[in-house]
């Protein structure tokens, strides 16, 4: 796999996580769920950032135009239980993607890529947070006093989080 190509494919999985954010949030929103609205805004920032970041480093580094071709996906979930066990199966297949690309990267230069790493570490937190609030919803049959306490919580996080 040439640099053009792990870039791309890296690229693909950001912005394909990017989209799943910004869906997510909207749905979040409408049934009434403003911490997990603000937890998927912050991950479209920080998402943001590292598509950018990408197409810098392949700019600076390979003097390449990073140019990704992406099918628009949309990402419809009817509940927040749909929602967490979808994003938790994304995330994982995503996370061993990028591991596989991050090694393909190493072999090619001889060095790991930074924004696949902190792309990884990233979406490794949300995935343990989703899978701990999955199971934890599940041991309350979605309790919806339990899922908006939760909620409210992460209101608060993102909330000073966005004030940084």
């Amino acid at each position: 796999m040439d640099i053009s190509t792990i870039y791309q494919e890296v690229d693909k999985i950001i912005l394909k996580n990017l989209m799943i954010n910004d869906d997510a949030m909207k749905i979040c929103q409408s049934i009434g769920l403003n911490g997990f609205k603000r937890l998927h805004r912050c991950n479209i920032k920080n998402l943001l950032c590292k598509h950018l970041k990408l197409e810098n480093n392949m700019y600076d580094k390979y003097r390449k135009v990073l140019e990704t071709d992406i099918l628009g996906s949309k990402y419809k979930i009817a509940s927040i239980k749909e929602h967490l066990y979808t994003w938790k199966n994304s995330l994982s297949e995503d996370v061993k993607k990028l591991g596989e690309l991050n090694k393909e990267h190493f072999n090619c230069v001889g060095v790991e890529n930074c924004v696949i790493k902190e792309t990884i570490e990233d979406m490794l937190h949300d995935y343990e947070k989703t899978c701990r609030w999955y199971c934890r919803f599940e041991e309350t049959q979605w309790n919806l006093h339990d899922i908006h306490y939760l909620d409210d919580n992460l209101h608060q996080k993102y909330k000073e989080l966005e004030k940084e």
